[in-house]
């Protein structure tokens, strides 16, 4: 069966963008007025530390990704490599995918959503593993149910069309 490639580029600074704005409201909403420290642990700044273990998750959700493309995976042109940080840190994630040839083009920019929102859940429940144990869970089965879907988006097919029947002539 013949194969079409589809390419899906995903913005490294969103990804990470939403992460912190995910941690940012979660520690919000944790607010009690007498828990700074508590809710400071919880947002994910833009301080050197912090900002290498967010791209530590996100790295790690990205490897996740790639099992979850598994046969339709073809090339990633971009691995974070954070012990190089801040120097290595690619701006866009490049996903190649070889795809049947009956794949269904309509789903593409869902999936290429999808696995953006993958990235996002997974990594902040890595930051919550650390620090809100209580709220990784969440996260974690979010991106499972992401995973799922991304699963079905990548079976989608286009069904072959039948030709128009001509009407027979009368004899």
């Amino acid at each position: 069966m013949s194969k079409i490639t589809i390419t899906i580029n995903l913005n490294l600074q969103q990804i990470k963008e939403d992460v912190w704005n995910k941690t940012y409201v979660t520690g919000l909403r944790r607010n009690t007025g007498d828990n700074p420290e508590q809710v400071s642990l919880i947002q994910a700044g833009d301080e050197p530390e912090s900002e290498r273990q967010i791209y530590r998750s996100i790295d790690n959700a990205f490897n996740s990704l790639k099992a979850v493309l598994g046969e339709y995976l073809s090339v990633i042109s971009s691995n974070l490599v954070v012990i190089n940080y801040p120097a290595a840190i690619p701006e866009t994630l490049t996903v190649t995918l070889n795809m049947p040839a009956n794949f269904n083009p309509a789903v593409e920019e869902s999936l290429s959503s999808s696995m953006h929102s993958y990235i996002v859940s997974n990594a902040v429940a890595g930051w919550f593993a650390l620090t809100n144990p209580e709220e990784s869970d969440v996260y974690l089965k979010a991106s499972a149910a992401l995973a799922e879907r991304i699963s079905i988006m990548l079976m989608e097919r286009i069904r072959p069309s039948k030709p128009e029947q001509k009407p027979v002539p009368e004899p």
